[in-house]
């Protein structure tokens, strides 16, 4: 599975200037989506997602079972 919270909370500092921790509970879905879809292309996460992907091959059963862990983390997060 892959782990990328804390690219995510890099990349959010770095491109945007938002400590993610504070603002999420406040942030909408859409935003966040938003914000996360546009992060460099450079970024920790793209280099995260990329080295994963590199190690453990490409299943797509497993990737949607990753993406699913992710978002319902989100979820539990804003509450």
């Amino acid at each position: 599975m892959i782990v990328i919270w804390d690219a995510i909370e890099a990349d959010f500092r770095r491109d945007y200037g938002i400590i993610l921790r504070d603002s999420i509970t406040v942030m909408s879905w859409r935003e966040f989506l938003v914000l996360l879809t546009n992060l460099n292309p450079r970024g920790a996460v793209s280099v995260r997602v990329q080295t994963e992907k590199d190690e453990i091959g490409n299943d797509p059963v497993e990737d949607e079972a990753a993406a699913s862990s992710f978002f319902a983390g989100i979820a539990a997060i804003r509450g």
